[in-house]
Parts: C-alpha cells; sequence; structure tokens
C-alpha cells in the first residue's frame, strides 16, 4: 500500500470513528479472508456499509459476509438511536423529580403498613389446608428497631408531620433524596447505625433467565438504602454482560444518553486488578483508578453503581490458580469488592449475575457471604435449580475453594412472580420449602414477591420501581406502588435480623 492510499484510508478510518488498527485488520481480511480469526473483535464491530463502501472505492474485494456483518450492526444502530429517542421522551416526562407522594411517607420510617399486609397475608395464606411457607415473626421488627412497634410507629408518625411541615402545596410530594436527612434523624433518635450490621456481599443468582433477578436486585438494593431499619449505603455490582440492572439504574441527560457510559465496567477493573504487578506502581495506579472512575451515582440516594458492558469477558478469561492474560483467580471479585466498599464507605454490595456458570458467575459465587437463588413457583424453575446446585458442586466448587479450606456462602431461595391465588403456586413453594427445611443447608426467605403491574410499569418506563414517577405519567397509584416496594422491605429486614443475631 503506498503512502497516499494509506493516508486515504487512515482518514476515512478516522471519519468513521475507527482507529487505524481496525481499518488495518479489515484490509488483511480482504486481502485474506481465512486470516479473519486473528482479527480483534472491535474491528468487527466497526465494519458498516460505509467503511465497506470504502474499501471497496479503494479496489478491495469485500467478503460477503462482512456485508451480512454491516447489516447486523446498522441494525443495532437504529436500535441504538430509538433508545435515545425513547429516553428522551421519558426523560421529558419525568421531569417533575418529586414523585414520592405524602401518602407513603410513613413507609420509609417504620412501615405499620407492611405490618398490617404481612399479618393479612399470613391469615390469608392460613385459610387454606394448603400448605405455606410462610410464617408471619411478630418480633422480627423489635428484635431489628430495638424498640417495639409502639415507639417505632409513634416516632415515624412525628417525622411525616414534620416533612409535610417543610413541604408547601395541598398535595405534597418528596424526591427520594429529601427523605434520606429525616430517615437518618429517625435512625439517630432510636439509637440504629448503620454501622450495626458488619459489611455483607450478595449475590443474586439464577441459572435460568427471565425469573426477574434483575429487578430483585435493583428492588432490595433499593430497600437496604431506603426503607430498612437503617439506611445503608449500597453498592450494585452488574456483572451480567447482557446489562439489565446497568439499564435499570442509570441516570440520563436530557438528551435521553445515558451519564456514565463510558466509565469502567466491572469487566474493565477485573482485568486491571488482576495485571497488578507489585513491582510496577504504576499497574495499582491505574487500577485504583480506574475502580474510583467505575463507581457511578444512581437515581436511587445511598445506591451507586458499577456497570457491566458488552466485553466478551467470559470469553476471553477463565478461573485459574494465577492472574495471567487468560485467567483469573477465583477471589478477584471479592477483592475488588471490598476495595470499592472501602473506597466508597459502602455497607452492603449485591452482585447481580450472569444466568449461567461462566467465568464471571462463577467469581460473583465465590465473593459472596449471600448467595440469594430467584425461583418462580414452577417445575422447570425448581429444575433449573436443581441441575444449577450439581453443577456448582461439580464445576465452580473445585475451581473457587482455593486450598481446600472453603465453605460455602449462606444459600437462600426467593421465590419470585407468585401469584397469590394460585394454588398451585402454594403447594409448590410449601413442599419444597418443607424439604430444604429437612436438610438445613438451604433455606427460603420468608419472604415473597407477588406478580404486579408495578414491576410491568417500571420495566415500561425504563427504571427501577424506586424512580417510577408519579401516578399521572405511571399510571400507578402511591399506594400500589409502596405495598409493592414493602415486599423488598421484608426482605431487607429478614436479612438485617439475621445479620444482627450474628453480630451477637
Amino acid at each position: 500500500m503506498d503512502n497516499s492510499t494509506k493516508n486515504e484510508i487512515n482518514s476515512v478510518a478516522k471519519e468513521l470513528g475507527m482507529t487505524a488498527s481496525e481499518m488495518s485488520g479489515l484490509i488483511n481480511v480482504c486481502n485474506n479472508p481465512e486470516g479473519r480469526h486473528h482479527v480483534p473483535r472491535n474491528a468487527w464491530t466497526a465494519v458498516t456499509f460505509k467503511a465497506l463502501t470504502a474499501l471497496q472505492n479503494h479496489g478491495y474485494i469485500v467478503p460477503e459476509f462482512m456485508v451480512e456483518q454491516a447489516k447486523l450492526n446498522a441494525e443495532a444502530t437504529i436500535i441504538e438511536d430509538v433508545e435515545v429517542l425513547i429516553q428522551k421522551s421519558l426523560n421529558v416526562a419525568n421531569r417533575d423529580k418529586k414523585p414520592v407522594s405524602s401518602r407513603i411517607w410513613s413507609r420509609f420510617f417504620f412501615d405499620s403498613d407492611l405490618v398490617n399486609e404481612s399479618r393479612d397475608l399470613q391469615e390469608y395464606l392460613a385459610s387454606s389446608q394448603l400448605p405455606s411457607n410462610y410464617e408471619y415473626d411478630e418480633e422480627l421488627r423489635s428484635r431489628v428497631y430495638g424498640c417495639d412497634d409502639y415507639t417505632a410507629l409513634k416516632l415515624s408518625n412525628e417525622f411525616v408531620k414534620e416533612m409535610k411541615t417543610a413541604t408547601l402545596g395541598p398535595y405534597p410530594h418528596m424526591a427520594l433524596e429529601d427523605i434520606i436527612p429525616y430517615k437518618e434523624a429517625f435512625c439517630a433518635r432510636l439509637g440504629l447505625s448503620r454501622k450495626d450490621v458488619s459489611k455483607k456481599i450478595i449475590n443474586i443468582q439464577a441459572k435460568k433467565g427471565g425469573v426477574g433477578k434483575s429487578s430483585v436486585t435493583t428492588g432490595v438494593a433499593g430497600a437496604f438504602a431506603m426503607t430498612a431499619s437503617r439506611p445503608y449505603r449500597v453498592l450494585v455490582i452488574d456483572a451480567d454482560g447482557q446489562g439489565s440492572t446497568t439499564h435499570l439504574l442509570s441516570l440520563r441527560g436530557e438528551d435521553g444518553c445515558k451519564l456514565y457510559s463510558d466509565r469502567p465496567s466491572i469487566f474493565d477493573v477485573l482485568m486491571a486488578s488482576k495485571a497488578i504487578d507489585a513491582r510496577k506502581s504504576e499497574t495499582t495506579a491505574l487500577y485504583n483508578q480506574l475502580l474510583a472512575d467505575s463507581i457511578v451515582d444512581t437515581p436511587i440516594p445511598n445506591v451507586s453503581m458499577i456497570q457491566a458492558n458488552d466485553f466478551p469477558f467470559d470469553q476471553k478469561i477463565k478461573i485459574g490458580r494465577s492472574n495471567s492474560a487468560t485467567e483469573i483467580k477465583a477471589d478477584e471479585l471479592r477483592h475488588v469488592i471490598e476495595d470499592a466498599m472501602e473506597k466508597g464507605d459502602f455497607d452492603i454490595a449485591i452482585i447481580d449475575s450472569r444466568p449461567d456458570l461462566h467465568t464471571a458467575t462463577k467469581l460473583s459465587f465465590a465473593a459472596a457471604d449471600k448467595a440469594i437463588n430467584v425461583m418462580r413457583p414452577c417445575g422447570e424453575d425448581r429444575d433449573a435449580y436443581r441441575g444449577y446446585l450439581k453443577e456448582i458442586a461439580a464445576d465452580v466448587v473445585p475451581e473457587i475453594c482455593g486450598d481446600g479450606n472453603w465453605t460455602l456462602p449462606e444459600m437462600s431461595v426467593l421465590f419470585n412472580q407468585v401469584t397469590k391465588t394460585q394454588n398451585q403456586h402454594r403447594v409448590n413453594m410449601g413442599q419444597l420449602a418443607a424439604c430444604f427445611d429437612r436438610r438445613g443447608f438451604i433455606k427460603t426467605t420468608n419472604t415473597m414477591i407477588f406478580e404486579s403491574r408495578v414491576i410491568t410499569s417500571a420495566s415500561t418506563m425504563d427504571c427501577s420501581i424506586w424512580s417510577m414517577p408519579r401516578e399521572s405519567i405511571s399510571g400507578i397509584n402511591a399506594q400500589v406502588i409502596g405495598s409493592f416496594r414493602a415486599q423488598f422491605t421484608s426482605l431487607a429486614l429478614e436479612l438485617e435480623d439475621e445479620w444482627l443475631k450474628n453480630n451477637k
């Protein structure tokens, strides 16, 4: 290639947003299609009709498969453009940033409505002879809040009155972040501190896709931050390359674009972490900078996130005994999360792991203090979980157990998308819970998450259940939203109770 052609190709590459090496890789494939296996992945994502036309104009013969790649990349670009337009329209619709009605303010302190709903659920389930894994614990809240229900409720009502006094207008609303100072003052008067619970890492897992893992991740993250007994600082790690949790928790600008799309992902941080060379301080500095840059804000106060991206981490990296070019140590994600929790003063980290057992999923399992498997009360999910446990035993434990002195994280099953009136759901949950109880290794959580149009509406609005706009936009009544969120509050309180017992 003469210099003039080379300069022209480089100019076209620059115009297309490609690097010279990417364009060079495409040229090499035109010259030798068999050499396509040596082309870096980012060159393939740069295959566009404009790039192919430029190559043809310079006399290169473009293989047919590259035309097919250009079709796929063009469709992806169209969807990306549509996404920006949709997010821009949603951003305009959601411009009112004070969505929390005074009708549900009390649910952020001591949720007496949840107490009543729990008792009603107990009574409803007990009205049938069918087995049930649910049992309302009258003493749980007094253990977690450190006082009786009456004292907590009285103080909660006082705070709601103070909030209404501070808010003007006949129909007062508050932003989520406006509630936090009141929540902190409420906890101070009860003598509650978020430091009462030692730092914890939770892995939200499932072998099967479509069970609601990402919605559970965002739901319980918001509960720990906003409606649990204490306002914990929460870090969400999206270890699933599909990025559903990243999508739900991303902040967006007025143009509809994600604010932090250029920030490092968890996969970028892991690659930097495993590349640290103790003899070279610059590798440690690079890791520390990437880690700091990767922690981004979300629409939920007290909740931050390390995002996922489409980097093919699982295809490139396997679990190994050393951190080499193609291997990573089993405890590397644990180290990264502990560093991030220290850097951001986080109390709880929640991992949304992939629905498989590839590298990122194994790292997530190895990192966890608590593993919560999300399951719908149906046979296909039970069968998937049975296989999942056998695969963990056969394929995961041998790889992550290190020197052999390793124990399982605490493991629980959370039933999601439960239909309250479906008798077979109750039979399935009750029988499975009874079997688990006999063994004792795995427990079903007392909390279950019911089907609700709240989650459907939130997904349609491209947000979590904690950042839904007002009823006039979302179409969902404030009390309905509060009641659905309270199920995640119940799960957070259940976990708090478990951890506080262990701390004593």
